[in-house]
């Protein structure tokens, strides 16, 4: 039986984000449509958003829009970035929208032997640490210093020898 996790705040809201993510103003009646769900519904939804530093702009009877849009990370366009070496030596890829620490999550994966050749890649980090020590991500950073939104991303990677 395989029992899933529930899903992080941030992968509920990834289903919005993708809609915005190209930068493009949407309606809410639109955004509705496409989710399945209410305008209020997708009001709520976007005002999840600014928790993770994001600036939602909202455009008098047209709709919202990310400015600048978002670079959401995707397993498939990273996949298709690699060159045919490093394809080779990655035996695993993951990717996530939320994670509370990239290199604690591969650190236990080596304990139980599966850590070899894994790569993970995160949008936010909760309890982990990035360049030079400094917490969060750029999903969480203020637009002063991280001008776009979703261009960081948390990366560990393993290898045993």
């Amino acid at each position: 039986m395989h029992i899933s996790k529930p899903k992080s705040p941030l992968e509920q809201l990834r289903p919005v984000l993708n809609l915005l993510a190209d930068g493009e103003v949407h309606s809410g009646e639109s955004l509705g449509a496409a989710l399945g769900v209410s305008r209020a519904a997708v009001w709520k939804q976007l005002q999840k958003l600014t928790h993770y530093g994001l600036v939602l702009e909202s455009v008098k009877g047209r709709g919202y829009r990310l400015p600048g849009g978002l670079n959401l990370l995707s397993s498939d366009a990273v996949e298709a970035g690699l060159d045919a070496a490093a394809r080779d030596l990655l035996r695993q890829l993951i990717v996530c929208d939320e994670v509370d620490s990239t290199n604690a999550q591969l650190l236990t994966r080596l304990e139980r032997d599966d850590g070899h050749g894994v790569a993970m890649l995160a949008e936010r980090q909760t309890a982990g640490r990035g360049r030079r020590g400094a917490a969060g991500s750029a999903l969480s950073a203020p637009a002063s210093t991280c001008p776009s939104a979703g261009s960081s991303v948390a990366v560990c990677s393993c290898w045993r020898g």
